[in-house]
């Protein structure tokens, strides 16, 4: 991912997810302030968190006229671009997951503005740090998963403003992998803490298909 204009970050990370047209559609029902917000709590939660794959340079940049933006109209600025710098090597879907894990959150209770308090900050930096883990082909199948799981908040829990869990046989059938390799993947993205489960019956029995997962944050 290259770098983003702060002003955009969440639009360009949902679109990273989703694709531009679901994006924008999505965009349409968050609505021009909600999105403000949502780029000013991920800005702030990078300029909190020192080093790392990702990073805001304040520093002013010429804007580019040729460069397509899903950022509405008006939250484009008229004298230049506050970049977010991604580090080379930074895992793509880290980025949209945490977004999605913050709006989610943010809409919560009535969708109040949700400051970086301590646990806020503490359950963002935990889930950024790992969810950046996950490295490509190993971890091929947990990150099949998380954008999964990650693409239906986005729709359900942004849109809809309904908490969402997946079960495990959802998971399956969404993914379309073996049920062995799924399993595997929830293993995975449970041990790094990237996921909370409610358990269908006994603690620490991934097969179940009535475990309930969401993104943890």
């Amino acid at each position: 991912m290259p770098d983003i204009p702060a002003e955009s970050l969440f639009s360009e990370a949902l679109a990273s997810l989703v694709g531009p047209g679901e994006a924008l559609r999505i965009l349409k029902n968050i609505g021009t302030g909600r999105i403000a917000e949502l780029n000013g709590v991920l800005i702030r939660f990078f300029a909190l968190v020192e080093g790392g794959d990702v990073y805001v340079d304040d520093t002013l940049k010429s804007a580019n006229p040729d460069r397509p933006s899903l950022v509405p109209d008006a939250l484009q600025p008229e004298d230049g671009l506050v970049l977010v710098r991604i580090r080379e090597g930074a895992t793509a879907l880290a980025l949209p997951v945490l977004g999605i894990a913050l709006g989610c959150l943010k809409f919560a209770g009535g969708g109040g503005p949700t400051e970086l308090l301590s646990p806020v900050l503490e359950g963002a930096k935990a889930l950024w740090e790992n969810v950046i883990r996950l490295r490509s082909p190993e971890d091929d199948d947990a990150i099949v998963t998380l954008r999964y799981m990650a693409c239906v908040n986005a729709r359900k829990g942004l849109v809809g403003r309904v908490h969402y869990a997946a079960s495990t046989s959802e998971l399956i059938e969404g993914t379309s992998m073996r049920p062995a390799r799924t399993v595997a993947a929830l293993r995975k993205l449970h041990e790094l803490r990237v996921i909370d489960v409610s358990w269908e019956d006994q603690a620490g029995d991934f097969s179940k298909a009535r475990n309930s997962w969401s993104i943890g944050l």
